[in-house]
């Protein structure tokens, strides 16, 4: 899919998870090439838009430990409990070279886990990365860097 379809896709899949948790689960997303060390912005919603690339390799240090840590599929995520603030909170890999990074600047994982909505809401992600697993983002280099 192209990164028009893929960023439609996610919008339409947290607007959904947003209505069945009664509030925004992520209120900050992006879709972002991470190469050589090297990240560059696809895609950002969210309030820190200007911020956002400035405290990328701080914000991204807890997930980088699992990131860093073993060889994700196509499809695949993985969340954080302990993020807080601009700490990032989950990502999903979207092709070999690119990852659709998820975080609520306002609420960790533990405290978005502890909504009972919380499982109903994991429904329309579960459904956003099958669709990617089957349908892999296809790239071209344009974006700004973080």
């Amino acid at each position: 899919m192209t990164p028009d379809e893929l960023t439609s896709r996610t919008s339409r899949a947290f607007a959904r998870m947003n209505d069945i948790y009664g509030c925004p689960v992520f209120d900050e997303w992006a879709l972002v090439i991470i190469s050589q060390g090297k990240g560059q912005v696809l895609h950002y919603e969210g309030p820190r838009a200007d911020a956002f690339g400035e405290t990328f390799p701080k914000d991204m240090a807890l997930l980088r430990e699992q990131f860093e840590s073993r060889e994700y599929f196509t499809g695949e995520f993985e969340f954080t409990a302990d993020g807080h603030g601009t700490q990032f909170d989950a990502f999903v890999k979207v092709s070999d070279e690119a990852y659709l990074i998820c975080n609520n600047t306002q609420v960790s994982m533990t405290g978005i886990r502890g909504n009972g909505q919380w499982l109903k809401a994991q429904v329309p992600f579960a459904g956003l990365c099958f669709h990617i697993s089957a349908s892999p983002l296809e790239l071209t280099r344009a974006g700004s860097a973080v």
